[in-house]
């Protein structure tokens, strides 16, 4: 997820590199077959000892795996609401919750360094209601048990304001 311009602003950072660039552009005219004899080869200086197997596919499991991976649900996930997303100065949390009588399933993506930590936040939420008094229950837990760091209780508390205030039907936190 490329940085949004909210965090970069706060940095006092005008624009950020794409994180992501052709082989090309770093060595000039390269094709497949250059790429893979090159990996190979640092493959070879890295693990001095290890034995080189060259993987056969089936043609079906190819096929599979390409239509896969062209796939823009692949590519580009699910999308998700507008009305989750968490904009901070310690980044940006896009998520959507899967709820019947309780949380089902958390998905997200995010820029956060911490994301063991919203790993771990999002997991706890399964199985809780949607409610605000359980979710401040869930943030008081979270900082009683003196394990996290406080940037991550920053961002607990933030993300958890930002799911009250949608519940109670504000849009600006």
């Amino acid at each position: 997820m490329t940085p949004s311009q909210f965090k970069l602003s706060n940095k006092s950072i005008a624009s950020v590199k794409s994180r992501i660039i052709n082989i090309s552009e770093i060595v000039g005219n390269c094709s497949v077959s250059k790429v893979k004899e090159c990996l190979i080869e640092e493959f070879k200086a890295t693990y001095t000892n290890a034995d080189i197997i060259t993987p056969h596919f089936l043609q079906k499991d190819f096929y599979e795996t390409y239509y896969m991976l062209i796939d823009n649900s692949w590519i580009m996930g699910e999308s998700f609401s507008d009305d989750w997303i968490v904009q901070k100065e310690w980044g940006t949390v896009r998520f959507s919750i899967e709820e019947e009588e309780r949380i089902r399933s958390v998905k997200y993506e995010t820029d956060v360094i911490e994301t063991d930590f919203l790993n771990e936040f999002f997991s706890g939420l399964k199985g809780m209601k949607l409610d605000k008094n359980e979710l401040g229950n869930y943030l008081e837990a979270l900082k009683r048990k003196k394990m996290y760091s406080d940037m991550c209780i920053k961002i607990a508390i933030d993300m958890v304001e930002k799911i009250t205030s949608v519940l109670q039907g504000d849009k600006e936190v």
